[in-house]
């Protein structure tokens, strides 16, 4: 359902989302039709203990 929202939101405009479940970012890349959508950023949770964030550009 995650990556459903994520990829119907960019149908329309950029999208962030914002998890630390790898597979979220596995059905992301499935799911993702360069041709179709607006770009979708994938990062780490902000609260990783003071981490450097991660960003991912999923094109």
């Amino acid at each position: 359902m995650i990556v459903e929202t994520a990829v119907q939101l960019a149908e329309q405009n950029p999208v962030t989302m914002i998890a630390e479940d790898i597979d979220l970012l596995v059905l992301l890349l499935h799911r993702y039709r360069i041709s179709d959508l607006h770009p979708i950023h994938f990062r780490s949770d902000l609260k990783s203990a003071g981490k450097t964030v991660k960003l991912w550009d999923i094109q």
